[in-house]
């Protein structure tokens, strides 16, 4: 198996601490913007696994950390029973995991009739001209996609994706 980062690293011995064995609230320095990459990193490589709507670490976890939790833990415990969590506190951290990465925001924001102006997706993805523009260029040249740039009535660059 791969060697653990030190946030995956932490993120498995705190489930591991806890009672139902949940991953979640994972380290305060991982972004919310990373915590799917995290999440997704370790159930990929079979160190947790979902129960219901909690992700908890699995036996395969608990042996990639079993040198790193006191002795007293290190014995290998049976899979955890899930508990529910408040919804509101839960359903924030599902929203996150599942949420769409920008690209595919930039996606279907050109896919829509008319497309999208450089302006509209500055404003929804939070990014700079030169990076929606440099993303553009890389669907067309790296993802494949037929993208048509004009400008509308007000002046301003419009993108749509060309079926």
């Amino acid at each position: 198996m791969s060697k653990l980062t030190p946030t995956q690293t932490e993120a498995l011995v705190n489930a591991a601490q806890r009672e139902d064995g949940s991953v979640l609230p994972l380290p305060s320095n991982v972004t919310p913007g990373l915590i799917g990459r995290v999440i997704n990193g370790l159930e990929s490589r079979g160190l947790i696994e979902e129960h219901g709507d909690l992700y908890c670490i699995s036996d395969a976890g608990r042996e990639a950390i079993a040198d790193k939790i006191p002795k007293s833990e290190n014995k290998i415990k049976a899979k955890p029973k899930p508990q529910k969590k408040a919804k509101a506190e839960n359903e924030s951290e599902e929203t996150i995991v599942k949420k769409k990465t920008k690209k595919q925001q930039l996606i279907e924001m050109l896919e829509r009739d008319g497309g999208a102006s450089l302006n509209e997706i500055e404003k929804t993805l939070g990014w700079q001209k030169h990076t929606v523009r440099g993303t553009i260029s890389n669907l067309m040249n790296k993802d494949g996609y037929t993208i048509e740039s004009s400008k509308n009535e007000a002046g301003d660059r419009v993108y749509a994706i060309k079926d």
